[in-house]
């Protein structure tokens, strides 16, 4: 399975992807091409350059397709329709020289607003910078979701630094993104330009 993205003058374009489960091919939507070009537009070039070659599985059930073995996360959700990313060790279902992180993306229409979409798709990025940087950083969590885990309140809190109209649509604490979460971001936009 080959799954990433190539910047080609600042336009992403998603690869052709095919996967095979019991004999029968499947090509994902590309319809996402635009919605990630827009995310990756939004981000520092330096940070975007680090993120470029992001793996990007979309429009798809990951679970029809094979890429798990399991069908909830652990809160219950289905991941028929839950966006997250998948770390190796989480695509069981394929031979070990397959695996590699990946944002899923199964469904477009997530009942939120779609000038919320980029975010979201940014906020998965984040988990994707935070394996980068080695899981290293803890961030204060930001908002509700971001009590959840230590993952969560850096990808939230690289979102809301990023887009401060995050806000709208998720309540955001009062103090904003702690101080030394914003210093890890600024440094990495400096460093990384």
């Amino acid at each position: 399975m080959k799954l990433f993205i190539a910047d080609v003058s600042r336009v992403l374009v998603l690869s052709k992807i095919f996967f095979r489960r019991n004999d029968i091919e499947r090509i994902l939507d590309y319809s996402y091409s635009e919605l990630i070009s827009v995310s990756f537009d939004l981000l520092p070039s330096g940070i975007a350059n680090k993120l470029s070659g992001t793996h990007f599985f979309t429009g798809t059930d990951p679970v029809f397709a094979g890429l798990f073995d399991y069908s909830e996360t652990s809160d219950g959700r289905s991941y028929q329709d839950v966006w997250c990313v998948a770390y190796p060790e989480h695509l069981t279902m394929l031979s070990k020289i397959r695996r590699q992180t990946t944002v899923i993306m199964p469904a477009l229409n997530k009942g939120r607003p779609l000038w919320t979409l980029p975010m979201i798709v940014i906020h998965e990025l984040g988990h994707i910078l935070d394996e980068i940087l080695g899981f290293s950083h803890i961030a204060e969590p930001i908002t509700e979701y971001a009590k959840v885990d230590r993952a969560e309140a850096f990808a939230e809190a690289f979102t809301v630094w990023l887009n401060p109209a995050y806000s709208l649509y998720y309540k955001v604490r009062e103090e904003g993104v702690d101080k030394g979460t914003l210093a890890l971001f600024r440094e990495l936009e400096i460093a990384w330009r």
